[in-house]
C-alpha cells in the first residue's frame, strides 16, 4: 500500500466516525519511507484525531511535527495546521501564545485563501470573546463577512451570528443581539444547534430584567437539551446550568439554584474558563414587575430531574477519568450497529442513553474492586453488583424500560456465564447485545488500538459476544475494503 493509498484508507474511516482504525493507516504513513508532504499531512491527522480525544499534548506534538515536516511552497497547508496547533492551545491554557497565532495567521490568509481566513477569523474571534475583547471581536467577525465567498452564510452563518449575539449581548446592546440571536436560530443547521441560542437568549432576558421571558427562554433550550443531551459541549451544559440556575432562583427554589450553580462553577473550572464563571456569575439585575405563573410545579419538577441528569453525566467522569471517551467510543459504535439493522430513531435513543449511563453504578463500588475487580472474590462480587446498583442510582431519572433493560443486562454473555443473572443469548435484550460488542470495542481501542481489539471480538462471537452482532459489524467494517 502506497502513502497516498493509506491517507485515503485513514481518511475514509475518519469520515465515518472509525478514529483509530484511521489512525493506523495514519501511523503507517509515519513508518514509510514516503514524502515530507504525505508524512506532514499523516501528522496533522493524527493531531486531530488526539485533539477530537482529549489528548492535548499528543495534539500539540503531533500538530508540531507536521509543522517541521512539511516543505516550503505549501503555505495553504502550514497555515491550517498552524491554527489546529492554536486551537490546542487555548485547550492547554496557553490562550495568549494562541491569541497571537491566530492574529497572526488572519493576516497572513488574507492573500493566501478566503476560506481559510474565515475559518481563522471565527476561532480568533471565539478566543477575544473568552478574553472579554467583545468590541475586538465584533471587528474581527464583520471583517470576516468582508471576505465571504456566496456559499460561506450557508456554511458559517450560524457560528457568525450566534458570537456577534454573544457580544451583543455582554455589551448590553439589546436591539443587536436580537437582531443576530434571530438569525442563529433561523439558519441553524439542527435543532440541537438551537439550544445555546435559546440559552444566550435567557441570559439576556435575565439581564434585561425581563424574568417572564427568561423563563419561557429557558424552557426552550430544557427541551432541547432533553431531546440532544448527548450532543451538548460542556461550555453549553456550563452555560444551561447558569440559565437554569437563575429560572430555579427566580421561582424562588434557592437550593435547587445552587445545585445548578455548583455544576456549572464545576464546568466553568474544567475548562479553564474563571474569568466566563466570574462574569456569569457576578451579574445582578433589577426584575421588572411581574406576576409569575401560579403553578410551576411541572417547570421546578423538570429542573429538579435535569439537575440530578447533569450531575450524573459528570459523577462518573469524576471518579474514571476515562469515563467519556469509551461512553463517546462505545455509543459510535453501538449507533453503528443499530443504524445497519434500521433501529428507529426512538430505539437508537435509548441505546445512547444506555452507552453513556450504564456504569453509572462504577460510583458507588470500591474503587479497587472497579479498577481490578479479579483482584480478590470479594471484589469481583462487588463489581458484579455495577448494573443493579446504576439501574437503582438512576431511578430519579424516569428513565424507560427499554433503557433499564439494556443497563441491568449489558454484562450478560450468550454462554450464560455473564453477569448479574447469568442469562443465555435467547433471554439477552437485543440492545444489551449490541452494547456489549460496542463496549469490548471501545475498552479495547483504548488500549491496544482497532486491530487488535477488532480479532478479539471475532474470537469471543458465540462465548461473551452476540454471533450477530460480530457478524454484522464485520460486515459494517467490510464497507471500508476500498477506498
Amino acid at each position: 500500500m502506497t502513502a497516498d493509498e493509506a491517507l485515503a484508507r485513514g481518511e475514509q474511516w475518519f469520515a465515518h466516525g472509525w478514529m483509530d482504525a484511521a489512525s493506523e493507516f495514519w501511523q503507517q504513513v509515519v513508518a514509510m519511507d514516503s514524502g515530507a508532504v504525505q508524512q506532514a499531512v499523516a501528522w496533522d491527522n493524527l493531531g486531530k484525531v488526539a485533539a477530537r480525544r482529549g489528548r492535548w499534548e499528543d495534539a500539540a506534538d503531533a500538530f508540531q511535527r507536521a509543522l517541521a515536516i512539511l516543505p516550503s511552497g505549501y503555505p495553504e497547508g502550514r497555515l491550517r495546521i498552524a491554527m489546529h496547533q492554536a486551537l490546542i492551545w487555548t485547550q492547554t491554557g496557553q490562550t495568549d501564545l494562541a491569541y497571537r497565532q491566530l492574529w497572526r495567521l488572519t493576516h497572513e490568509a488574507t492573500t493566501v485563501s478566503p476560506r481559510l481566513r474565515t475559518l481563522l477569523g471565527l476561532n480568533l474571534a471565539a478566543v477575544q470573546i473568552d478574553y472579554d475583547y467583545y468590541s475586538q471581536a465584533i471587528a474581527t467577525l464583520n471583517s470576516v463577512a468582508q471576505h465571504w465567498r456566496p456559499d460561506d452564510q450557508d456554511r458559517y452563518g450560524y457560528f457568525w451570528h450566534t458570537n456577534l449575539g454573544v457580544c451583543h449581548v455582554a455589551l448590553r446592546q439589546w436591539d443587536d443581539a436580537n437582531r443576530h440571536l434571530e438569525a442563529a436560530l433561523a439558519c441553524a443547521p439542527s435543532t440541537d444547534r438551537q439550544g445555546p441560542v435559546w440559552v444566550e437568549r435567557a441570559l439576556a432576558a435575565f439581564y434585561r430584567g425581563d424574568v417572564l421571558a427568561s423563563i419561557a427562554d429557558a424552557q426552550r433550550a430544557l427541551q432541547i437539551m432533553w431531546d440532544h443531551w448527548l450532543t451538548l459541549e460542556p461550555a453549553e451544559l456550563a452555560r444551561l446550568s447558569v440559565v437554569f440556575a437563575r429560572t430555579a432562583d427566580t421561582l424562588g427554589e434557592s437550593m435547587l439554584a445552587r445545585r445548578f450553580e455548583d455544576v456549572a462553577h464545576t464546568l466553568y473550572g474544567q475548562l479553564g474558563r474563571w474569568q466566563a464563571w466570574r462574569r456569569v456569575h457576578s451579574v445582578e439585575f433589577v426584575p421588572r414587575e411581574v406576576v409569575l405563573p401560579s403553578d410551576h410545579t411541572a417547570l421546578v419538577a423538570d429542573l429538579r430531574r435535569a439537575v440530578q441528569w447533569i450531575e450524573t453525566l459528570f459523577a462518573l467522569d469524576i471518579v474514571w477519568p476515562q469515563a467519556s471517551y469509551i461512553a463517546e467510543v462505545r455509543n459510535h459504535a453501538a449507533q453503528a450497529l443499530a443504524e445497519h439493522e434500521q433501529w428507529s430513531a426512538d430505539q437508537r435513543g435509548a441505546l445512547a442513553t444506555a452507552c453513556r449511563l450504564a456504569d453509572f453504578g462504577l460510583t458507588a463500588i470500591d474503587p479497587l474492586a472497579r479498577d481490578n475487580p479479579h483482584r480478590s472474590p470479594a471484589a469481583w462480587q462487588q463489581y458484579r453488583q455495577h448494573p443493579w446498583l446504576s439501574c437503582q442510582l438512576l431511578a430519579p431519572l424516569g428513565l424507560n424500560q427499554d433503557v433499564l433493560d439494556t443497563i441491568a443486562y449489558h454484562h450478560e454473555q450468550p454462554d450464560g456465564k455473564g453477569f448479574p443473572t447469568g442469562r443465555t443469548a435467547t433471554d439477552i435484550p437485543a440492545a444489551a447485545a449490541i452494547y456489549a460488542v460496542a463496549d469490548v470495542y471501545a475498552q479495547g481501542t483504548l488500549v491496544t488500538g482497532h486491530t487488535p481489539t477488532w480479532e478479539r471480538i471475532q474470537s469471543l462471537a458465540g462465548t461473551q459476544l452476540d454471533s450477530h452482532w460480530v457478524s454484522v459489524l464485520e460486515r459494517i467494517f467490510a464497507s471500508f475494503a476500498n477506498p
